[in-house]
């Protein structure tokens, strides 16, 4: 049995899946296994990962019948997951190469349910990362409220920052809610801690999550529907005396959220548009130079 079963959803992810692939392949814990969910991906993601699977006999390609989505895929990965300890990795995202082991260590010594760390953003050089407004939290209690009423606001715990204890997803029956297509990973950290799962942490920043215009991410329009689909499946998860609290905040995040949605859309139109890009143009060379002359005169 290996120590660890790194679980990577695959979907059009070719171009990244062997920078992935490297950053678990070169951890230095190496009781691993690497099961490879190809969710039928029309690219070369399963062909990249049967070069590997040649080479390597830790790493191993799962072949779903149809297209379920990322939820679909982890579910499938993790029921055919044999370690002691999960790690979930999506197929453009980068682990730092002593992150195993170190949580591995850690949650030997303390025995609770799941280990996490900080994570930064990258585009395309792992070495140059830069942390936005949620991955740059310090430390919080990680109760069940928290991941109900903060998440998203005041902290986010990227998924690949957890490492798991099996045991535990299993005793509970914790898996992905494969009816919600993004913001999965909300629900599946609220149901985490709501059965009663223990938490460390450590600062350091050994999970990395990769920013690009192709990520699911970045078409607001389905984050937005999935995380208002995210509310109700939050909802059914609460006892009758917590729904009128979740009702009352969460109505007034939705509409915050569709509020920000809408003012970053507009800030992106007015942007996009040609009087902005030529003044833009114009205007920013004559900012420049008025900006020199105003320093020679003080010379």
């Amino acid at each position: 049995m290996p120590i660890v079963s790194v679980i990577i959803p695959m979907y059009n992810v070719e171009r990244f899946i062997r920078e992935t692939l490297d950053s678990v392949l070169c951890q230095t814990l190496q009781d691993i296994e690497v099961l490879c969910v190809n969710d039928c991906s029309p690219d070369q993601s399963a062909a990249i990962v049967q070069e590997y699977a040649k080479k390597d006999n830790r790493v191993i390609l799962i072949n779903r019948p149809c297209n379920g989505g990322l939820s679909a895929a982890r579910n499938s990965g993790l029921q055919a997951a044999k370690g002691e300890f999960i790690q979930f990795l999506d197929g453009d995202d980068f682990l730092r190469p002593n992150k195993l082991e170190k949580q591995v260590n850690i949650l030997r010594q303390t025995g609770k349910s799941v280990c996490v760390c900080h994570h930064t953003m990258f585009t395309d050089d792992p070495n140059s990362t830069w942390e936005n407004e949620c991955s740059s939290w310090t430390s919080y209690c990680l109760t069940p409220d928290d991941f109900l009423y903060d998440w998203g606001e005041t902290f986010i715990i990227a998924i690949h920052s957890g490492l798991f204890r099996r045991d535990f997803l299993l005793q509970h029956h914790i898996h992905f809610d494969e009816q919600v297509r993004a913001c999965e990973d909300w629900v599946f950290w609220a149901t985490f801690a709501r059965a009663g799962a223990t938490f460390c942490e450590i600062p350091d920043k050994l999970a990395l999550y990769r920013a690009h215009p192709q990520s699911m991410t970045c078409d607001r329009q389905h984050m937005q529907l999935n995380r208002t689909r995210t509310y109700f499946r939050l909802y059914d998860l609460l006892d009758d005396q917590e729904k009128q609290t979740f009702l009352h905040r969460g109505a007034e995040r939705i509409v915050s959220d569709f509020a920000r949605a809408n003012r970053n859309k507009q800030a992106e139109q007015r942007a996009n548009s040609i009087d902005y890009k030529f003044g833009a143009a114009v205007l920013y060379p004559l900012h420049r130079i008025s900006s020199f002359i105003k320093r020679l005169i003080r010379k």
